[in-house]
């Protein structure tokens, strides 16, 4: 479904609402509507995001992922058989719900994109995977000898 279609169908329908009053308040529900395209875009997100994750609790043999390219979001059912690999463990606390939210350069987000649709997956999906096959690896170069302090000191 293409969410920026939707957004405008919502921005039309604020618009339409705002005509039925005098001049001031048909222009500022056009202001309005110029103001809310991103989050309505988010709001539509995260409503897709909420019926995934509801539809993956209904315990059947398959799961829902969330796909969004551009503007463009579905939502895919993907059916589980014993050939793929298995799922990225859950955390130890149980606590799968958590959500960040990650800035990350164009091009790295393109690969990640190219990465996983190459595995048939969800970017979320990949990401997961990825980070949960080698949790022990620090990111951190290592430092080898002393450290060093710079500044004015008494002894």
């Amino acid at each position: 479904m293409e969410l920026s279609s939707l957004a405008a169908l919502i921005g039309s329908d604020i618009a339409a609402l705002g005509r039925l009053g005098d001049d001031a308040t048909a222009d500022a529900a056009t202001r309005i509507v110029g103001a809310l395209g991103g989050p309505i875009n988010a709001r539509l997100l995260e409503v897709l995001s909420q019926v995934a994750a509801e539809l993956d609790t209904q315990g059947q043999p398959a799961h829902v992922e969330l796909r969004v390219v551009g503007s463009d979001a579905r939502l895919v059912l993907i059916a589980e058989t014993g050939d793929d690999e298995p799922p990225a463990a859950a955390p130890a606390d149980g606590d799968t719900d958590a959500r960040i939210t990650l800035r990350l350069p164009a091009a790295l987000k393109v690969a990640l994109e190219a990465a996983a649709t190459a595995e048939g997956v969800s970017v979320n999906s990949y990401i997961i995977r990825r980070l949960s096959a080698q949790p022990s690896q620090s990111t951190r170069p290592q430092q080898y000898g002393r450290r060093r302090m710079s500044g004015y000191g008494r002894s």
